[in-house]
């Protein structure tokens, strides 16, 4: 039982992980849109 909780919290923060990085990579993303929209 402890191995299988411990197994999904891993899961959870490696998504959690993956989403805080996709995130910064979709706000670096659109701050450069952004300064390419407005020259």
């Amino acid at each position: 039982m402890g191995y299988l909780f411990d197994k999904i919290v891993g899961c959870k923060e490696k998504h959690l992980e993956l989403f805080l990085i996709m995130q910064m990579v979709g706000v670096v993303y659109s701050e450069e849109n952004e300064d390419t929209c407005s020259q």
